[in-house]
């Protein structure tokens, strides 16, 4: 033990050991406040880095909120869009029946202003038939009296002819059949 103590006694007595004695110091002295400091600035960077983190998270979340509106928003126009495409469809449909309910309206107005032109120009066609008719007849029959004077006492043959030519020409449907 003595040898341990006297070795011991002896390093004590060294300047290299007072050397190292007093850096160990130096730099305990020295580590702790710089340990202390770097500690301190790490807890304060890592507060900053987590509220970063958190304003990010916050940031994407709201990101995301925004990301839904819009697209629900853009679900809401094109559902909109459909909407109108199909009005526009059912409009233009009904465009199209309505336009050919006019178009067969004016068709038919067109179809009676022909039949009654038709009919006028029957009807005055008719009427100058029956006027040459009867002229014919009355010149026919006038001659026919010129020529026989057995005929021109009777005035009954006369009536009988006026009154047959007449009733022809009074029978429309008997002219009618002519056209």
């Amino acid at each position: 033990m003595n040898t341990t103590f006297a070795l011991i006694q002896h390093i004590i007595e060294t300047e290299s050991f007072w050397k190292a004695v007093a850096f160990v110091l130096v730099v305990l002295l020295t580590f702790v406040p710089i340990y202390t400091f770097l500690m301190r600035r790490m807890a304060q960077r890592s507060a900053q880095i987590q509220d970063h983190i958190k304003e990010a998270l916050k940031l994407r979340s709201e990101a995301q909120a925004l990301l839904a509106d819009y697209e629900k928003k853009d679900a809401q126009r094109e559902t909109e869009r459909l909407e109108i495409l199909e009005k526009a469809r059912k409009n233009a449909h009904v465009l199209k029946e309505e336009a050919a309910v006019r178009l067969k309206e004016r068709q038919r107005m067109k179809e009676q202003e022909i039949l009654d032109r038709v009919k006028m120009i029957k009807t005055s066609g008719l009427k100058e038939l029956k006027d040459e008719v009867l002229a014919f007849a009355v010149k026919t029959t006038a001659s026919f009296m010129e020529k026989d004077d057995k005929f021109r006492s009777e005035a009954v043959f006369f009536n009988d002819a006026v009154d047959e030519v007449e009733q022809v020409l009074n029978d429309s449907k008997e002219v009618e059949k002519i056209f």
